[in-house]
């Protein structure tokens, strides 16, 4: 069995003080094989807000898989959103930072979803390159036949049935089709702050999309700050949430989401 930690959204620069170090805690205590790290880790992109979620994930005593989300672009200098948007989160994740987790349980791999700026009102917004999500194919691919497949993105590729609003990735349904009939088992994804856990309606039906809540926001949409961890097994992933309770998080709920035979 392996066992993976999914965080997201922790808004250093906005982020909960007191939960800090409950998620530090928690996550030790699951000892999870992988922490999987679903994008907006910063406010602003200001450095000292990557500093602080660098130090926070350098602490942690398991492999951590992170992916770029949309505030983890420099929000005010327009020329690097332009030109690089994700140059200072490759600088300074550089020492907590993988793109790719292998071992012969389970395979990960990071897909960009965010965008420093867009030809659309809503930079906020994902978009995929369906080139970049047959490439994580063939990376997953080169992985133990047996592993699990998971891939680690910002923005939900389909709309989820409780969304607090519309995620309008673009191609994001084309994206989700060929993860699908690529064989991916898992698509694991943040942005709306809140979680969830749905079958992608295409190919057989086994690949599933999980989204987590935010971990560390104060901004919150319905439902208490959070994250979950999922055990790898043969038969099933098995999904447990937990919730923020005060300055500690609690589990809340547990589900099983069938793998493919």
């Amino acid at each position: 069995m392996a066992t993976i930690v999914q965080i997201s959204d922790l808004h250093f620069g906005s982020e909960d003080p007191a939960l800090v170090e409950a998620l530090s805690e928690s996550i030790a205590e699951i000892s999870p094989d992988a922490v999987a790290v679903c994008g907006d880790l910063t406010q602003k992109g200001k450095r000292r807000e990557f500093l602080a979620a660098a130090e926070f994930l350098a602490a942690l005593d398991a492999p951590v898989v992170i992916a770029e989300g949309n505030h983890d672009t420099p929000f005010w200098n327009m020329f690097a959103r332009m030109t690089a948007p994700f140059a200072r989160f490759r600088k300074r994740l550089a020492r907590a930072r993988t793109e790719a987790f292998l071992d012969d349980r389970l395979v990960m791999h990071t897909l960009n979803t965010a965008r420093g700026v867009q030809a659309r009102p809503d930079w906020s917004l994902g978009s995929v390159r369906l080139r970049e999500a047959q490439e994580v194919i063939d990376q997953l691919n080169q992985g133990h036949k047996n592993a699990a497949k998971a891939v680690v993105c910002h923005h939900p590729l389909i709309t989820p049935r409780n969304a607090p609003f519309p995620a309008r990735t673009r191609r994001g349904e084309a994206a989700a089709r060929i993860l699908a009939e690529g064989g991916v088992d898992l698509v694991l994804t943040g942005h709306l702050h809140v979680e969830f856990a749905e079958r992608f309606p295409f190919h057989d039906m086994t690949s599933w999309a999980v989204g987590a809540g935010t971990a560390l926001s104060t901004r919150t949409r319905g439902v208490p700050a959070g994250f979950n961890a999922i055990r790898v097994t043969p038969e099933a992933f098995e999904l447990t949430v937990y919730h923020s309770v005060g300055a500690a998080f609690e589990a809340v709920r547990d589900e099983k989401l069938a793998r493919r035979p």
